[in-house]
């Protein structure tokens, strides 16, 4: 008896260490668990183009300047415009993102030379040559812009904070020249494709003679998002007529009914 009482204490000793390592265990994995669903899984991308995630942090501050552009331009920040704002950056970010694939895949690129020919050059942008135009004799200044310009890039590269003209340079050479330089891109781009594919002339012909037709209409635009949900009711035979004109998006498949009774076996 008393080899079998020491096997009994030495057996729950055993028992209960393993029930207090299982515990510590089971509380150790619950914790890492936990923190891992808090920090580890929490996800930063707005979205996926090509392959492409689309940082959340990166897209508001886009939505943000656009933002910005238009409060400064007299306009009052409502949910439509900004619902309207954050829809045309979508869609801004996916076209650049596109195109710089193909330009890339092509070889296609914009040089510094054909930027400066954009800034002051015989390609000048509207709002450079409207700048550097003489109002009295109607001609474009090209010395005079490039100049003006050129020293402004100074000022940006040499990072001249304290320059008074410092964030007329700034605007130009991270904001502007990016953006002419997508608009070149994308005209090239453009160029390309037309010029890749064959129109016969009976095509031609019926498009112009389309386009040459006129007609007068009127319209009112009213955006859907303006339209509370509330104003808008659904009677049940609205929905039934749905359903109805569209049974293969409501199929459902075989189910089955099982009736089953339980006995306890435990003694």
């Amino acid at each position: 008896m008393s080899i079998i009482q020491q096997i009994r204490e030495k057996a729950a000793w055993l028992v209960f260490g393993l029930i207090a390592l299982s515990l510590v265990g089971f509380l150790l994995m619950d914790a890492f668990v936990g923190r891992s669903r808090l920090f580890g899984n929490k996800s930063t991308t707005v979205g996926v183009i090509d392959g492409d995630k689309i940082e959340y942090t990166k897209f508001m501050e886009d939505v943000s300047s656009q933002e910005d552009k238009y409060k400064n331009q007299g306009g009052q920040l409502t949910e439509p415009i900004q619902q309207s704002i954050r829809e045309n950056v979508w869609k801004q970010t996916v076209e650049d993102d596109l195109l710089q694939k193909s330009a890339d895949r092509l070889g296609l690129e914009v040089s510094p030379k054909e930027v400066d020919d954009m800034l002051f050059g015989n390609d000048a942008i509207p709002e450079v040559r409207k700048a550097f135009t003489d109002p009295a004799t109607g001609v474009f200044d090209a010395q005079r812009a490039a100049q003006e310009i050129n020293q402004l890039k100074k000022i940006w590269l040499n990072n001249r904070r304290s320059d008074k003209n410092f964030e007329q340079a700034r605007q130009i050479f991270e904001e502007g020249v990016p953006q002419i330089s997508k608009m070149r891109l994308k005209e090239k781009y453009t160029s390309l494709l037309a010029n890749s594919y064959y129109v016969p002339k009976w095509m031609i012909e019926k498009m112009n003679a389309d386009n040459s037709q006129i007609a007068s209409i009127s319209y009112v635009s009213d955006p859907y998002i303006t339209i509370p949900d509330s104003a808008a009711k659904v009677s049940d035979d609205e929905i039934d007529a749905y359903v109805s004109d569209h049974k293969s998006q409501f199929q459902q498949e075989d189910s089955r009914g099982i009736s089953y009774v339980t006995f306890n076996d435990a003694p």
